[in-house]
């Protein structure tokens, strides 16, 4: 007897219906052999009904609608792909269903093998559309059919074609295909399971002031704040179709918007960060999906178009009921008269007030979001973005302060998609705060060309950035800093940078310079990620990837934040002593994928995750 829950896979031809040899296993042999010598094609008329029958159509439906084609005394039933449930045949969305009447003797000939003459397959590929009809059936006769019928029930037929097999011995074979197939189908299952547990459940690492901050909470709640931040390359729908070279291996059903965007949703209510910071934001998709939706999640947010013609840029947002927002400052990178300042990239710059904290109490935090180049061999471009960006942040965070060689800011979180890898020159130069530009390979500053890549030699020179973009090598607007100066001193500033009034040159030699060859900036910036993780498998270090294309499984995306312990080991360095004020300690961070899980889950974007970039999330505390 069928078992309603196997699967007969047939193929079309434009003679009719023919049988796998290889597939045909949910018929007992002898039936088997009989149909593939009959061909099938006299008996049945093949329909394609994927046009007719619609998703969670009914078993009643789908028998109405294909008994309105067919003749009723003839029709033989649908073919399902799963069993009956409590509530009749719900049709799958994502298979495909397919009918086709059965002839009277045909009936009689597959009786004892089709209970309730239903057929159960698996249609492939048809090319045949809905009003197809291969009608030589009743051409045969019925004769032939019931001569068939008889040479079944006898054997011969199956004798005759298999030779010296018996009954028993292909029912083995069969059911031992059978098995195999159930056996493939869990592995399928298993492997889908680990890929959703590896991106959908990724654990959160607590660091050790975490630890402490988490058992000492009910005594620090008064004295501390804690808020968590999340960063997330969305992968702009208009970028996605113009590259769409780098999804070529993904499933076309996980690049359409309409997809995306509810599971974009979906990811962003399960992790409910108190500030989230977006790139590759199509201007459209966050005036009609991202505002309306995230405002009812209770995020207020702000959106930088990028300059010129293109539709994307970034956006940020924040949880009303935790923070009011002091200052929204955007920032384009574009300057026209400064050559390498030549781009659209921009970035957006936020300055947001905790709402449990006095209002006499100044305890902002400075929070950017941005899109640095793309182009991996222009990390001259990147580097002046870069500079470009400390600078403007180095202006809206500067606390006052009665003497110059005393910097003191505000708490810094800088996120984004830097489109530079970890260990890099780039990379160095924001953590450390310094990088000596005489001898740099222009296009391998950024990390991502290779040293066996083919290009120009070209290096970065000391005076790389034109002295139109009026930024100091310290990574400050120089008429910002020197009006500090003048205001703290009561003096003035030489000509070369070295400020002259109380305290004389001597206390703080050159603190301004351009062209020196030595690029610095005074954030103290520590990456929430250390880019290598130990595999519990190999018990070796692997890269962890924030990306995963065609063309790339890599880290670009960072959380930089600045920390008062950092700037306290360079507490004197080149003359400048940071106090620090209020700073960032990170209690936690939602755990990267590896490289090696990042080919697991396979290419993105996919099922599991919306962009080809995966979301990156922090949570932090500081004292009030």
């Amino acid at each position: 007897m069928l078992d309603n829950r196997r699967i007969v896979s047939f193929c079309w031809k434009s003679a009719g219906l023919h049988l796998h040899s290889a597939t045909a296993l949910s018929l007992d042999q002898p039936t088997v052999q009989v149909l593939r010598k009959r061909r099938l094609s006299s008996e049945f008329i093949p329909v394609n009904c994927f046009s007719i029958l619609k998703p969670r159509t009914t078993w009643k439906e789908a028998d109405s609608v294909c008994a309105s084609l067919f003749d009723s005394s003839e029709f033989g039933g649908i073919f399902p792909s799963r069993p009956y449930s409590s509530r009749g045949w719900h049709l799958p969305k994502a298979r495909l269903i397919g009918a086709c009447p059965l002839g009277v003797g045909l009936r009689r000939l597959l009786c004892p093998y089709l209970p309730q003459n239903l057929l159960l397959a698996q249609m492939a590929s048809t090319g045949a559309d809905s009003g197809s009809y291969l009608k030589s059936g009743r051409q045969r006769g019925l004769e032939d059919e019931r001569n068939d019928a008889k040479k079944l029930k006898s054997g011969e037929e199956f004798h005759s074609v298999t030779g010296t097999k018996s009954t028993e011995e292909v029912t083995r074979e069969v059911q031992c295909n059978s098995s195999e197939n159930t056996e493939n189908s869990n592995k399928a299952g298993k492997a889908k399971n680990k890929r959703e547990r590896l991106i959908c459940h990724r654990p959160w690492e607590i660091t050790k002031k975490g630890k402490l901050f988490y058992s000492s909470y009910d005594d620090l709640s008064h004295a501390v704040y804690d808020f968590s931040i999340a960063s997330y390359n969305v992968l702009a729908q208009n970028l996605l179709v113009e590259n769409n070279y780098l999804y070529r291996n993904c499933d076309g059903k996980y690049l359409q918007w309409n997809i995306r965007k509810e599971l974009l949703l979906s990811e962003l209510k399960k992790l409910d960060p108190d500030i989230l910071c977006l790139q590759e934001v199509n201007e459209e998709h966050f005036d009609d999906f991202f505002l309306p939706q995230l405002h009812r999640m209770g995020f207020s947010g702000f959106y930088k178009k990028r300059t010129g013609i293109r539709k994307d840029g970034c956006a940020t947002f924040f949880k009303r009921e935790k923070f009011d927002c002091q200052l929204f400052y955007p920032v384009e990178y574009l300057m026209p008269e400064v050559p390498l300042l030549d781009r659209d990239n921009v970035a957006v710059v936020l300055l947001l007030q905790p709402k449990r904290c006095d209002r006499a109490i100044d305890a902002a935090v400075c929070i950017a979001n941005t899109h640095l180049l793309f182009n991996p061999r222009r990390g001259d471009v990147k580097l002046a973005q870069l500079m470009r960006l400390f600078a403007e942040i180095d202006k809206l965070v500067y606390k006052e302060s009665s003497s110059p060689l005393d910097l003191t800011y505000h708490p810094v979180v800088i996120c984004g998609d830097f489109n530079l890898e970890p260990f890099s020159n780039l990379y160095d130069f924001v953590r450390r705060g310094s990088l000596m530009c005489d001898g740099r390979v222009i296009r391998k500053l950024s990390g991502q060309e290779s040293d066996n890549s083919i290009g120009s030699d070209r290096c970065l020179d000391a005076g790389f950035l034109s002295t139109a973009a009026g930024i100091t090598d310290q990574c400050q607007f120089l008429d910002v800093a020197v009006g500090r100066m003048d205001k703290a001193r009561g003096g003035t500033v030489s000509d070369d940078g070295s400020p002259s009034g109380v305290g004389g040159p001597s206390a703080a030699p050159q603190l301004l310079s351009q062209g020196s060859g030595r690029i610095t900036h005074r954030l103290g910036l520590r990456s929430v990620y250390e880019h290598l993780r130990n595999s519990l498998e190999t018990r070796e270090d692997e890269c962890e990837a924030t990306t995963y294309h065609s063309n790339a499984c890599c880290t670009v995306d960072y959380i930089f934040y600045s920390s008062a312990e950092k700037r306290e080991k360079k507490r004197s360095k080149n003359g400048v002593i940071h106090s620090g004020g209020s700073h960032l300690e990170l209690i936690s961070r939602l755990q990267l994928l590896s490289t090696k899980e990042m080919e697991i889950v396979g290419q993105l974007p996919n099922e599991f995750n919306a962009s080809d970039h995966t979301i990156l999330m922090a949570k932090f505390s500081f004292k009030l």
